[in-house]
């Protein structure tokens, strides 16, 4: 007997989804809807960098940052405010990859957040982005995309969260040009400069222990 979690993926792998609006965007662009709203399709958010919270139509209010992804269910009341950071009083300094799709027959009870692992869902939401921007789009490549990023989203959904460095790490290798102090990177990612510093510390101690120990086999 299958699962929901079988039946629902099945589903989805079956289905024939069509994507209404794909955009990449920050805070400042009148794209960005701070009002309380609702789509009639699923609507898919990757947080390429800032912070923003979210408050869904059951109350749920989560805090959402670089590398989130955000799924909202068709027709699932949401809002977007401000954090209160004092830098991220700038609203160009978030930015999302946003994409309404619809899945005919497809439902989901809430929301779902996952954390991206090693830069898998910001490799899929930007092949949508550059296919959709396209003269001529492929129908047929935009409905294989969105299908495997919503399954992806699902499998992430179950497993663990990636690490706060692993965090890090990818922010660090998406802006690679730029001059980033540790101040800034422990902005973008909600936590302390001390604490940032203190679990990088514990990861490189980690990996040299282990290195030592293979050396020595």
């Amino acid at each position: 007997m299958q699962t929901t979690d079988e039946k629902l993926i099945k589903a989805i792998y079956q289905s024939s989804p069509v994507i209404h609006f794909c955009n990449r965007f920050s805070g400042s662009s009148p794209l960005w809807d701070y009002t309380r709203h609702k789509h009639p399709y699923f609507e898919f958010i990757y947080h390429l960098r800032g912070n923003v919270r979210r408050k869904t139509d059951d109350l749920t209010v989560q805090n959402a940052n670089i590398f989130d992804t955000i799924l909202y269910p068709a027709g699932c009341w949401h809002q977007d405010t401000a954090t209160d950071s004092k830098k991220e009083d700038c609203h160009h300094l978030r930015e999302v990859i946003c994409i309404w799709a619809a899945f005919p027959g497809i439902h989901l009870d809430k929301p779902v957040k996952v954390q991206d692992q090693n830069g898998m869902l910001e490799h899929l939401f930007s092949a949508l982005y550059t296919e959709s921007q396209k003269i001529s789009p492929s129908p047929e490549l935009l409905s294989l995309q969105i299908r495997t990023l919503f399954l992806q989203i699902l499998i992430l959904s179950n497993e663990s969260s990636n690490t706060l460095v692993n965090h890090v790490m990818q922010y660090l290798n998406l802006y690679s040009k730029e001059n980033i102090s540790i101040e800034i990177l422990a902005e973008q990612v909600h936590v302390s400069k001390s604490y940032l510093v203190k679990q990088f510390k514990e990861k490189t101690s980690c990996h040299n222990n282990k290195k030592r120990g293979r050396d020595r086999s």
